[in-house]
């Protein structure tokens, strides 16, 4: 059993002119020094850990005419030409980056890169920056019936991806071809099992290709 002491009053008559004690304030910034402290050290880790900066790219330089591989395919792209084009009512750009590619050796089915995830270009003035709008394989067809799949066994074939830019857009001396790394895995985001080839998440390369501008009649 826990005893507590017995309490002891002051007989004498309470004195009106005593104030009654008041409970002692702490200084604000007392209170808030060691919460600014804990943000100017937050801060100073975020910097130095490069939270405020944009992260070096994790995209390659490599030259015209250089070899390249992505996932299941080699490639290479030397050049590109623009030309200025109507379309649906509206005149833009269409830019074909051209080069070769084929299949790496054990690909059994006929496949090519999703463009609007593996390549985009960029033109360096202006920041315009489009994704891949068309493929094609091999000769350009007559018939305009050019595959636009890899064959698998093939050698390497001419390979031309199209990409639209806007009515905006003024011819420079190069755009910048950028073409995603590649990677066979579940990329969806709940998981689901289901695996393709998509980017990596880990880079690529890019070239920066010649331009030759076509001239077309108004």
């Amino acid at each position: 059993m826990i005893e507590t002491p017995a309490i002891w009053r002051d007989p004498s008559p309470l004195d009106p002119a005593w104030a009654s004690p008041r409970r002692r304030r702490r200084r604000r910034w007392l209170v808030l020094l060691p919460v600014a402290f804990a943000l100017v050290l937050l801060l100073a880790v975020t910097i130095a850990f490069g939270g405020f900066t944009e992260r070096e790219s994790v995209y390659q330089p490599v030259a015209p005419g250089a070899v390249i591989r992505t996932g299941p395919y080699e490639m290479s792209f030397d050049k590109v030409t623009v030309e200025r084009e109507l379309s649906f009512g509206e005149v833009g750009w269409t830019a074909t980056a051209i080069g070769h590619g084929r299949l790496l050796d054990g690909v059994t089915e006929p496949m090519a890169p999703y463009l609007s995830t593996a390549m985009a270009v960029q033109d360096g003035p202006s920041a315009l920056t489009v994704e891949g709008f068309v493929q094609e394989v091999g000769p350009v067809s007559d018939s305009g019936a050019t595959p636009r799949l890899f064959t698998p066994g093939l050698e390497s074939q001419e390979y031309r991806v199209e990409f639209e830019l806007p009515a905006e857009y003024r011819p420079s001396g190069y755009l910048r071809l950028a073409i995603a790394d590649l990677s066979y895995d579940d990329h969806s985001f709940l998981q689901i099992g289901t695996k393709y080839w998509a980017p990596s998440g880990r880079g690529g390369a890019y070239y920066y290709l010649p331009v030759t501008v076509i001239a077309t009649a108004d």
